[in-house]
C-alpha cells in the first residue's frame, strides 16, 4: 500500500505487442477508475527463451517488483509462455505473503479471469447457419486430435444438428491453426466443391483462407462466407475485414477488479471467471461495411509497429548482453 492506496503488480511480457498493450492499458484503466496503483512489470520472455542466461535475464524485470508496497500481483499468464515463470512469480508472492491472481488467462490453484475465443464460438456457427441461412458450411479447425480442436468439431456438429444438416466428414478441415496448413486444407475444400461458409477458429487461417479463395477467382463474402476468431493486430489491415470474435475488455477487466477486491478483502473468490468474448460483424460475412481506410496510412502504422518491435529487441539484446 502506498499512502493508504493499494498497489497492483501487474506481470506480463513482450507489451509492443499490440494485443498485450490493449490488454494491460484496459486493465490499468480499470483499476485507475476505482481509485488503484498498479505498477506494469514486462519482460521480454516468449516460447524462444530456452537457456539459463536469457531465462535469467528476462525474469530480472519480476525480482523488482517492490514487496513492501504490492497489495496483490496479477499476473498475465498467457503473454509469459513460460510455465517455469509463472510458477516463480507465484512463489514470490508466497514467500512474502501477496495474494495473487492470473488476468487474461488461467493458472491452476489461483483465481484466475480469462476470455478464450472458443467461448464465443457457438455464436458464430449460429450467425452463419442461422442469420445467414448457409447450408455448405465448412469448418476449419486446429491441430487433429488436439483436443481444444476437436471440441471446435464437436459444437459444429451440434449446430449441424440443430439446424437439420447432414454432418459430412470432408467439410472439416485441420488448419494447424497457422497460415500454410490452413491454405492446404483450403484448398483440399475447394477441390470437393465451392461451400457457401467457412469457419475458421482463429483469424491467422482465415487469413490464409482468404487468400486462396482469391487465388481461385472467389470473392468474400459475395462468393464465400469467411469468420475468424481471437481478433488479431493483422486483421484490422486485412481486406476484407473479418467477422471474428473480439474480447469485450470492459467486462473483463471489470469481472477481474471485482475478484482482486474480494483478495483484498479476504473474501473466498472464484478460481475460474470466464468472459465470453463477442462476435464483432464485418465485412467478410457482408452484414457490415467497415470505414473507408487509406492505404499509405495502413502501411505507415505497420511501419511504426516494426520499428517499435525492432527497438525492443534491440533493447532487450542489449540488456542480457
Amino acid at each position: 500500500m502506498l499512502n493508504g492506496v493499494p498497489v497492483f503488480a501487474l506481470c506480463t511480457s513482450r507489451i509492443h505487442n499490440q494485443e498485450v498493450l490493449e490488454s494491460v492499458q484496459a486493465f490499468v484503466s480499470e483499476a485507475r477508475k476505482r481509485g488503484y496503483y498498479v505498477l506494469v512489470f514486462n519482460s521480454g520472455l516468449d516460447n524462444n527463451v530456452r537457456d539459463k542466461r536469457s531465462y535469467s535475464s528476462c525474469f530480472s524485470a519480476f525480482d523488482l517488483i517492490p514487496s513492501q508496497i504490492t497489495d496483490l500481483i496479477v499476473i498475465m499468464r498467457e503473454t509469459l509462455k513460460n510455465n517455469l515463470v509463472a510458477d516463480t512469480i507465484v512463489q514470490l508472492a508466497k514467500e512474502n505473503q501477496i495474494p495473487v491472481m492470473c488476468y487474461d488467462g488461467k493458472m491452476d490453484g489461483v483465481p484466475s479471469v480469462y476470455s478464450y475465443a472458443n467461448q464465443a464460438f457457438d455464436g458464430m456457427l449460429e450467425h452463419v447457419l442461422g442469420d445467414h441461412g448457409c447450408k455448405r458450411v465448412n469448418l476449419m479447425t486446429g491441430i487433429r486430435g488436439h483436443y481444444g480442436s476437436e471440441c471446435m468439431v464437436m459444437a459444429y456438429k451440434e449446430a449441424l444438428h440443430n439446424h437439420k444438416l447432414p454432418f459430412e466428414e470432408e467439410r472439416v478441415g485441420y488448419g494447424d491453426y497457422w497460415e500454410l496448413p490452413a491454405k492446404a486444407a483450403a484448398e483440399q475444400f475447394l477441390a470437393l466443391d465451392t461451400p457457401e461458409a467457412i469457419v475458421c477458429v482463429n483469424d491467422e487461417m482465415a487469413i490464409a483462407v482468404c487468400s486462396v479463395l482469391r487465388q481461385h477467382g472467389l470473392r468474400v463474402p459475395e462468393d464465400v462466407i469467411v469468420t475468424g476468431a481471437e481478433g488479431i493486430m493483422k486483421e484490422r489491415y486485412h481486406i476484407p475485414r473479418l467477422t471474428t470474435s473480439v474480447k469485450d475488455y470492459h467486462r473483463l477487466c471489470t469481472a477481474a477488479l471485482d475478484i482482486a477486491e474480494l483478495i483484498l478483502d479476504g473474501d473466498p473468490a472464484d478460481l475460474q471467471t470466464g468472459i465470453a468474448p463477442v462476435v464483432r460483424l464485418s465485412e467478410s460475412c457482408g452484414c457490415k461495411v467497415t470505414e473507408h481506410r487509406d492505404h499509405n496510412e495502413g502501411i505507415r502504422d505497420l511501419y511504426h509497429l516494426i520499428e517499435m518491435s525492432v527497438n525492443q529487441e534491440s533493447e532487450e539484446h542489449w540488456i542480457q548482453g
